[in-house]
């Protein structure tokens, strides 16, 4: 993605959820890790805005792009996507994943 970082900020939002739509186009792993990214960047600013029901989503999608060999190549994505949701800043994020576990 090569749009500026200030800028993704202001339109995180809009970015993952057309991103997230086009989720079964993704084909490699570099392509799948962007958009955790992208769903870990939109679930913590969600967070920051008491959306919590929304970072819930966004870190859902998150952790669901990220494959067993994620661990190796992307260990430090693959870590906050799933401590964040985990975090007790954001205990909503908790409740709703156990919800639809």
């Amino acid at each position: 993605m090569r749009t500026p970082a200030e800028e993704l900020t202001n339109i995180i939002f809009t970015v993952v959820v057309n991103m997230n739509h086009g989720i079964g186009q993704l084909k490699t792993l570099a392509q799948f890790h962007e958009v955790a990214r992208l769903n870990l960047k939109a679930g913590k600013k969600a967070m920051t805005l008491s959306s919590f029901d929304s970072a819930a989503k966004y870190l859902l999608v998150g952790v669901s792009l990220i494959k067993e060999e994620s661990w190796n190549s992307e260990y430090e994505l693959s870590l906050e996507l799933h401590d964040t949701g985990e975090s007790k800043n954001c205990q909503a994020c908790r409740f709703h994943v156990f919800m639809h576990l």
